[in-house]
């Protein structure tokens, strides 16, 4: 693992990496868009 990631970042990984192994989700693509929210204004 890259020494330049933080905690919060190894965290993560380790999280996603145990899911995959509990679920065997191997081949599934993650998608995060980092909490934004997308509006789509109705005329």
């Amino acid at each position: 693992m890259n020494n330049s990631l933080t905690i919060i970042q190894k965290l993560c990984i380790d999280t996603l990496h145990g899911v995959t192994r509990r679920y065997k989700l191997e081949g599934t693509i993650l998608h995060s868009d980092r909490g934004s929210q997308v509006r789509q204004e109705v005329a």
